[in-house]
């Protein structure tokens, strides 16, 4: 079964934490307004990246990844937004954790380093070398770029590979942590609550 996130972000202003972003339809409401709020935020990312994940929380931590922090729940003094919408996941929502501006922005994402080992089709393995990134660029039209991770004693590896941890997060979530610390800078004042489900 698959595992996705949910983020959101909160400044403390005034002694309090406030919700950052923005409030959209619930389209649960419609069904079950005695339960469901009419608006809930809306993720800041909601990507399956299993990488990312093991990155922030140390979740399907599958190769090995050094995290940030292991996942410390969700604060009690969450805004009342994603308190809301928390409480609504509460069934489903497996970790939760949060990370503040500073942690994220200080963690060494260009210069931490994982050694990848999968199986690819054979007709693409003579592109990985274990030194240098995936080869995306030299990828043939006409076979799907895929791969299965794997430890590097599986006899049916093929292919290694080595990523930097900004590259393992992708671009979608490097750019959103971009584009808050041009924002916020290196702040402790504003954090990420997420949960996985």
């Amino acid at each position: 079964m698959g595992t996705d996130i949910r983020i959101y972000a909160e400044q403390h202003v005034n002694g309090r934490w406030q919700f950052i972003g923005e409030m959209i339809k619930n389209m649960y409401y419609e069904y079950d307004p005695e339960h469901e709020a009419p608006y809930h935020p809306k993720d800041l990312y909601d990507i399956r990246n299993y990488s990312l994940f093991a990155i922030l929380a140390d979740v399907r931590n599958d190769e090995g990844y050094e995290y940030i922090a292991s996942p410390r729940g969700i604060p009690d003094d969450l805004s009342l937004e994603v308190k809301s919408w928390f409480e609504s996941f509460q069934d489903d929502a497996h970790y939760a954790s949060w990370l503040t501006q500073e942690e994220l922005v200080n963690f060494d994402w260009h210069e931490k380093r994982i050694q990848i080992y999968a199986r690819v089709d054979e007709r693409v393995a003579h592109l990985f070398h274990p030194e240098r990134g995936f080869p995306f660029r030299e990828w043939p039209e006409g076979i799907q770029c895929s791969y299965s991770t794997t430890v590097q004693e599986d006899e049916y590896c093929n292919a290694s590979w080595t990523e930097t941890y900004a590259e393992a997060a992708g671009l979608d979530f490097m750019e959103l942590l971009g584009t808050f610390s041009q924002k916020y800078g290196a702040s402790k004042d504003v954090r990420f609550v997420f949960w996985f489900a």
